[in-house]
């Protein structure tokens, strides 16, 4: 019997035959084997009720015992797992390798026979998280034994919902030893422990199959209980925090200072420029994978220290998901420039999402793009030119939907934000996803429009504008050729001020915007004269 013949007899035999393309082409199910790594959440996304997933599970249970599939349950080793029981310890033990949906993972079962049944699920098998992509690779198993884990004085480094973070060392294979981050994750007592260690596991392996200089590095997991992910240490923290810190010095100071114990990270606004492209090109090779982020925002930015100046690392997966590839609606008109098919993932049932970060589509139909991070990719930009400031602070997700839908966004940050950056923020919160840019072209515009350097010819020394010095070298944040102030940052002092345009000169060739309009009614078309002596019109009247 053919894979497609089994599965309609099969939905034939538990009376659900009107799900056979479902199970086919979403959960891409056709031989009995296939619903060893299906969950029940994966069921319930395709429409299935509880009863009807009930009568699916007996029958599978009747198959695999025709089948010869079940094993005998084996005996269970109850036994307390922290983070200083030694890994061969758990190794000796697995769980029998029946379905997640036929049975409950218990805690006390060593999870390093699940990591084994579930890489080999993922790699192989379809399922939601690769249903349009090549198979995963196999996710890095790190020993308890190789990681040394900092003092609690100096080795925590946050907490959340999810679990804490903390400071260690990690001694690789190859005798190397690295500062690590280590994620030790809180499961819900509402969780099923394989449920969680499945969807653990797929968004590390997800992680671990993209490489880019933006994206933050996944070394690994420690298979314990509670579970362990294993990354890169960032050495500057948070991106939001640096932000925070940054945005209440007086002036964007370039000097060093203290915020809360802690040196405080001043930013220039050419810094500030290159992480915007940063986060786009870390977002652009995470499309090109047909990846979903979901969750970008300047909380889930990482800064390192590099020899150029600092650079930004996109991390947090939580949300990740691999798109299905279709063709989105296009009958609003053309987008920013051509774009490819896009890849989109539909939410299920009322997962919490960061509203003030998404666009309508994805608050309303919990419909994520390509297009949606677009949006988001805005909204974190936004936050770094504002000091990390909180998108739609104090709106509920129905108010920020209300402002969305009149038309509002939000606001220009003036004091550092140039003009032309917020006109390309504002073109990635276009209300209909097709007619927002892409990554690529949000890293090209990006280029060509940076603020251009400018270099002081005298001194300048005026209250409430610009303390200029000859020489001194000033980045223009706004202004124009026929604008008499123009407004801009001073690499020497990180001064952000006005001065006067006639006191500095350009370090490049002038460009059409170099060139002042003319005075309105001071042009007057009077005649031409030719190079060979040819002339019309009132040569006699053409100024000198």
């Amino acid at each position: 019997m053919s894979s497609s013949d089994w599965l309609r007899t099969f939905l034939d035999e538990v009376q659900l035959p009107d799900f056979y393309d479902a199970f086919k082409n979403v959960l891409q199910v056709t031989q009995l084997q296939h619903f060893d790594f299906v969950r029940k959440a994966d069921l319930h996304r395709i429409g299935l009720s509880t009863p009807a997933i009930g009568r699916i599970k007996e029958v599978i249970k009747i198959h695999r015992e025709n089948a010869g599939l079940l094993r005998k349950p084996r005996k269970k080793h109850h036994h307390r797992l922290s983070f200083g029981v030694p890994l061969l310890h758990l190794l000796r033990y697995g769980p029998p390798r029946d379905a997640p949906i036929l049975s409950t993972l218990d805690e006390s079962t060593s999870l390093r026979r699940c990591y084994s049944d579930v890489t080999h699920a993922v790699a192989t098998s379809p399922s939601p998280f690769s249903s349009v992509m090549d198979p995963l690779p196999p996710c890095q198993l790190i020993r308890l034994e190789d990681v040394n884990l900092h003092k609690e004085n100096n080795g925590h480094l946050g907490s959340g919902s999810f679990g804490v973070v903390r400071r260690g060392d990690w001694k690789t294979p190859s005798g190397e030893t690295l500062p690590v981050a280590l994620k030790i994750l809180r499961r819900s007592k509402t969780d099923d422990a394989a449920d969680f260690f499945s969807t653990v596991l797929s968004e590390v392996m997800l992680m671990q199959s993209v490489s880019h200089p933006n994206l933050v590095r996944i070394y690994g997991i420690i298979p314990l209980n509670p579970l362990v992910i294993v990354t890169e240490l960032a050495p500057l923290g948070s991106l939001l925090t640096a932000l925070r810190a940054h945005s209440r010095r007086l002036n964007l100071c370039s000097g060093s200072c203290v915020v809360e114990g802690r040196p405080a990270t001043a930013f220039s606004v050419d810094v500030l420029w290159d992480m915007g492209i940063q986060l786009a090109r870390g977002m652009a090779h995470l499309a090109a994978c047909h990846l979903i982020h979901r969750d970008l925002a300047a909380r889930n930015v990482l800064l390192f220290s590099a020899p150029s100046g600092v650079t930004v690392k996109i991390g947090d997966f939580g949300l990740l998901r691999r798109g299905s590839v279709m063709d989105e609606d296009r009958s609003g008109g053309s987008s920013v420039e051509p774009r490819v098919p896009g890849c989109v993932y539909v939410g299920v049932g009322k997962q919490k999402i960061p509203f003030a970060w998404s666009p309508p589509e994805a608050i309303q139909g919990r419909r994520f793009s390509q297009a949606s991070d677009v949006w988001s990719w805005g909204v974190t930009v936004w936050e770094v030119w504002s000091g990390g400031a909180e998108p739609w602070s104090g709106l509920s997700s129905d108010a920020v939907l209300a402002e969305l839908r009149a038309g509002r966004r939000l606001a220009w940050p003036r004091t550092t934000c140039p003009r032309r950056l917020y006109q390309l923020l504002l073109a990635t919160w276009r209300y209909s996803p097709v007619h927002r840019p892409s990554f690529e072209y949000l890293v090209e515009r990006l280029d060509k429009i940076r603020p251009m350097e400018v270099i002081a010819k005298q001194n300048f020394d005026e209250a409430d504008r610009m303390d200029v010095v000859t020489g001194d070298r000033i980045l223009v944040i706004e202004g124009r050729a026929e604008n008499f102030w123009w407004r801009g940052q001073n690499r020497r002092t990180g001064e952000i001020a006005s001065f006067p345009r006639e006191i500095v000169r350009l370090q490049r060739h002038l460009q059409g915007q170099d060139i002042s309009r003319p005075i309105e009614n001071s042009f007057v078309h009077v005649g031409h004269h030719g190079f060979e002596g040819k002339a019309w019109g009132h040569v006699d009247r053409i100024d000198p």
